[in-house]
């Protein structure tokens, strides 16, 4: 399967894998997203990957920032 921008049907599956995952830290969190995007303005993409299965095999945050020089990932 594809790489995915996740929507809040995929949430409960992204939440599950960051909770189970040794190496996630709090910067994976939903929460942390909702934080970034209402108090900074980012837009967020966070991005999910599944296997032929359907299970999670990664996750990687990122947000769009716009800077002085134009917007940026």
């Amino acid at each position: 399967m594809a790489v995915q921008i996740i929507d809040q049907t995929m949430e409960n599956e992204y939440s599950n894998y960051v909770q189970e995952h040794p190496q996630a830290t709090f910067e994976h969190l939903l929460v942390w997203r909702n934080l970034i995007k209402d108090h900074f303005a980012f837009v967020p993409y966070y991005l999910i990957k599944k296997n032929e299965e359907g299970i999670v095999e990664g996750i990687l945050p990122l947000f769009k920032a716009r800077g002085l020089f134009g917007t940026r990932f």
